[in-house]
């Protein structure tokens, strides 16, 4: 038997669990599991039969209590409010489904010690219910010691104190300490990190093997943070935080930091030895720059990041709409000045055949700002919702398709914008775009990314839309193929020159075998209906040999290039000759 199921064999045949839960088949399954660990186990069929039996318990009878959230007569959550009046530091775990996300917030204000999943994960069951039974055990100690000899306290105390607040694999600081010295901050900025799909690596490797690359992982963020202002703790399993230790952390800090932690990333592999064998593992982030529940926005912006498969993403009214407007009045403010200043300027990331030479451009829009005597270029993502929310966004679509025309029309070379369904849809907008592209005589080298949405009122309006274009010389792309939409009939309805595979399935495509199995049908159908496929975020060697090795057709991404500006532009291409 595994070591860290021996230790929580011995730990739980101390202790006193009362479970509750209503339904009668999962009761029966889930204690069938429960009684490997626990010799004393108290049960109630509801809420309101758990709180009866909690409170006719003698004092501190229990130890540990796991509860069900949706029951009859009374919930868990009511369950818990009622015990946290009589007992604020009783041990509460929550055995919830994915689909009770909604009590996600609520658990966390009444302060429970975690969450075992259903159905039960063998893996993350363990690893929470260890690290639950381990501190009830260090507290059960500790008063021990206290009711002791003097000299004995003397001895244990500092022993102990540091096993409360450090955890044991990594020797990192836990999550008691972290919310020790949250307490103590002025001000909070956190970065909660997770593995992604870690489970994967426990199946293959064993518990062994995920908790080497558990230990290597935490020497990473270490040797990361070295030269940064970063307190670096294991919350649990494979969930760790980063804790500012700044009384402000700059916008464009957090902008360099945490694309530069994905990139050092990128080139990280943990050694197992006992497989001979290297793993590299993915992230996701979420942030929370919040004095108040500081660790609770992070999780829900973490949350909110894997949902929508993005790599990181801060803690904002987005997510919450208790968030305050002060960040929406700022960017309605900065956008305003700098469209009245001309620093609303094109950025061009370059996108490569397959023998890496750059056959075309992306255009980007980036948000010129000085920030403490440096000239900062902002990406949209930080201002482009207040835009259409303030009815900036149509003023900042023709500043840039103007601005990257006129740069573009010099350069023997194509380039692609984006453009949305609500772009498309705006009458005034193709009038415009027909009257530029004449104008500057682009038609030949321009291509229009399209993004997939099913935000779409009338599609007869998008291929109305292609039609014109195509009659003008322009080539067409469906954008950010596979996000999650993916309807194959637009291919065949819109029949584009280009197919940009999106990068949630690129960024996964070595370590998730749908992400392979996808990419490898679209290239085949993309192929047979001669149509070049682009792969996004290319962001390593390995992503872009396997890519190659699928047929994709062109690359784009940090391993090749960032984004440019127009004189970098300049260096890069030749000019057009004119007659």
């Amino acid at each position: 038997m595994d070591e860290k199921i021996r230790q929580l064999v011995k730990m739980g045949k101390t202790l006193q669990l009362l479970y509750v839960e209503d339904n009668e088949s999962v009761r029966v399954a889930t204690l069938e599991l429960f009684n490997r660990f626990f010799t004393n186990i108290t049960v109630a069929v509801d809420g309101e039969e758990g709180l009866q039996k909690f409170k006719e318990a003698e004092e501190h009878f229990f130890d540990v209590i796991i509860t069900d959230i949706n029951m009859p007569k009374m919930t868990g959550i009511e369950m818990i409010e009622e015990i946290r009046a009589e007992d604020k530091n009783i041990s509460i775990l929550v055995l919830s489904a994915h689909n009770e996300i909604n009590y996600f917030t609520e658990t966390i204000k009444l302060g429970i010690d975690g969450y075992l999943l259903k159905p039960i994960d063998l893996q993350q069951f363990i690893d929470t219910l260890s690290g639950s039974l381990e501190k009830i055990v260090l507290r059960r100690e500790n008063e021990e010691y206290k009711n002791g000899l003097e000299s004995k306290i003397l001895e244990k105390t500092q022993e102990l104190e540091y096993r409360l607040y450090h955890d044991d694999l990594t020797d990192l600081k836990n999550r008691t300490s972290l919310i020790h010295d949250l307490e103590g901050d002025a001000f909070s900025a956190l970065l909660l990190i997770d593995v992604d799909r870690f489970h994967n690596i426990n199946e293959i490797f064993g518990m062994e093997g995920g908790n080497c690359v558990i230990q290597q992982f935490a020497d990473f963020l270490r040797a990361f943070c070295l030269d940064k202002s970063y307190e670096v703790y294991r919350l649990h399993g494979d969930s760790f935080v980063l804790r500012s230790t700044k009384d402000y952390l700059a916008l464009e800090e957090y902008e360099k930091e945490v694309p530069q932690l994905l990139e050092e990333l990128s080139h990280f592999a943990a050694y197992i030895k006992e497989a001979d064998d290297y793993v590299e593992i993915d992230i996701t982030i979420g942030i929370s720059f919040e004095k108040q529940n500081a660790l609770e926005k992070a999780e829900v912006a973490l949350k909110y990041a894997q949902s929508t498969r993005r790599n990181y993403i801060a803690y904002n009214r987005s997510i919450d709409t208790t968030k305050q407007l002060k960040d929406a009045r700022f960017w309605r403010s900065e956008i305003k000045h700098a469209i009245l200043d001309n620093r609303i300027v094109p950025f061009f990331q370059p996108i490569v055949d397959r023998e890496q030479n750059v056959v075309k451009y992306e255009v980007l829009m980036r948000l010129e700002r000085e920030k403490n005597g440096q000239l900062e270029r902002v990406s949209p993502f930080f201002f482009l919702k207040v835009a259409k929310q303030t009815k900036q966004y149509e003023k900042l679509t023709e500043i840039m398709i103007e601005k990257s025309f006129s740069v573009m029309k010099d350069y023997d070379v194509d380039f692609s914008l984006n453009l949305s369904f609500d772009d498309i849809g705006n009458q005034g907008f193709s009038v415009m775009l027909k009257r530029l592209i004449n104008q500057y005589q682009v038609g030949e080298r321009l291509i229009f990314e399209i993004v997939e949405s099913e935000d779409l009122s009338s599609y007869e309006s998008v291929q109305l839309f292609v039609r014109e274009m195509k009659a003008m010389g322009v080539r067409i792309a469906i954008d950010d193929f596979g996000s999650g939409f993916s309807n194959y009939k637009r291919i065949f309805d819109i029949a584009p020159s280009f197919l940009k595979i999106d990068g949630s399935l690129i960024k996964n495509i070595d370590t998730d075998k749908n992400s392979y199995e996808l990419v490898k049908s679209i290239v085949s159908l993309t192929r047979a209906l001669d149509i070049t496929t682009i792969g996004e975020y290319v962001y390593s060697k390995e992503i872009f040999d396997i890519c190659y090795d699928l047929g994709v057709e062109e690359f784009q991404g940090f391993y090749f290039s960032e984004p440019i500006d127009a004189e970098q532009l300049a260096k890069n291409e030749r000019r057009l000759v004119t007659a």
